[in-house]
């Protein structure tokens, strides 16, 4: 199975509604399509910034259940430099989980590309070319 560490920014943009990539991606999960993992430090940081952020009651629970489906991992300490060094800890929950990808929409970890076998994507489209939900989703599925 697919093994996918998800940004906050892709559980935020969930919120935007039942056709949004984010929203698509919770789905996939919650149906058991691919599977989710999280660590305590990023959880512990999504669930921040979700509490300041998101004051929908459905997109609330969405996050919740997201939290409930995600397995807990324990991160890898790695070592490498980017703009934004809190986001370490997200490439070091996808290198603890063997991820096979990391979803972001951040730029300073897309320039990163692949990194120890986890290729980081964007979560509207992998390669930035405007690719359609079916050519993103075949992409990270495989079928």
């Amino acid at each position: 199975m697919v093994k996918i560490v998800l940004d906050t920014n892709v559980i935020i943009n969930a919120g935007r509604g039942e056709g949004s990539y984010g929203k698509r991606i919770l789905d996939l999960i919650r149906w058991g399509e691919i599977e989710a993992a999280i660590s305590d430090p990023v959880k512990r940081e999504q669930k921040l910034i979700l509490e300041r952020l998101v004051n929908d009651a459905v997109m609330r629970k969405a996050a919740k259940e997201y939290f409930s489906l995600a397995k807990m991992v324990e991160p890898v300490e790695i070592q490498i430099e980017i703009e934004d060094s809190e986001d370490i800890k997200l490439l070091e929950l996808a290198v603890g989980a063997k991820a096979d990808f990391l979803v972001s929409d951040d730029e300073h970890l897309l320039v990163v590309g692949d990194f120890k076998g986890v290729k980081i994507i964007w979560q509207t489209q992998q390669d930035n070319t405007g690719a359609s939900w079916a050519t993103w989703a075949k992409s990270v599925l495989g079928k």
